[in-house]
C-alpha cells in the first residue's frame, strides 16, 4: 500500500478543471485510490476501530463515480495528488437521516492555507447541485469556523461533532 502524502500520477481518466491557483479538480481515477485511501486512514481511520487499510482501500473504489453518490474529487497540482473532498449518501452511522454527505475533506498537510480545501468545497457543492441536489450536510469535530466562511449553518451537535449544512444556490 501507498504511504501518506505520496505522490499520486494521474492518468487520461481524470478530467481536471483548471482553479484561480493552478490547481486542477478532477475525479479520482483508480491510480490515484491508494494514495487517497492512505491520507484517510492516517487521518480518520482510527474512529473505526474495526477498520482495516484494507477495508478502506475497499469502500474508496466504490467512489469512482462521477454521475452519480458516492463520488470524490481530487486537486491536482500538475500530476501530484494534493488533496480530496467526496460526497455520499451517508457518513454517520448515528446522524440525521439526510443525504447526501460532504465528506473526507483533506489537503496535504504542505498545500494547506492555500485555499485548496475551500476549493474542493466549492467543487463538491457544485457537483452535488448538478446530480439535483439542494442541500448538503456535513459533520466536523474541529473546522466550524472554515464552513462557516464559506456559507455553511450549524444544524446540530452530536457528540464532539457539529452537522452542519448548506443550502445550495440553483445552477445558473
Amino acid at each position: 500500500p501507498a504511504t501518506p502524502f505520496a505522490s499520486c500520477r494521474t492518468t487520461s481518466s481524470v478530467t481536471p478543471a483548471r482553479t484561480r491557483s493552478g490547481v486542477s479538480l478532477g475525479y479520482r481515477s483508480r491510480i490515484l485510490v491508494p494514495t487517497v485511501t492512505g491520507w484517510l486512514f492516517a487521518e480518520w481511520g482510527r474512529l473505526r476501530p474495526t477498520n482495516s487499510l484494507a477495508a478502506a482501500e475497499a469502500r474508496l473504489r466504490t467512489h469512482l463515480n462521477r454521475d452519480r453518490l458516492p463520488l470524490t474529487l481530487v486537486a491536482l497540482r500538475g500530476e501530484e495528488c494534493i488533496g480530496t473532498a467526496s460526497l455520499r449518501e451517508r457518513d454517520l452511522d448515528d446522524g440525521p437521516s439526510v443525504t447526501p454527505w460532504l465528506s473526507s475533506v483533506f489537503v496535504a498537510p504542505s498545500e494547506r492555507g492555500q485555499g485548496i480545501g475551500s476549493q474542493l468545497v466549492a467543487a463538491a457543492e457544485g457537483r452535488a447541485r448538478a446530480l439535483g441536489f439542494d442541500r448538503l450536510y456535513l459533520h466536523t469535530p474541529d473546522r466550524v469556523s472554515l464552513y462557516v466562511r464559506l456559507g455553511w449553518t450549524k444544524l446540530d451537535n452530536l457528540g464532539a461533532e457539529t452537522i452542519m449544512t448548506k443550502k445550495l444556490a440553483p445552477n445558473l
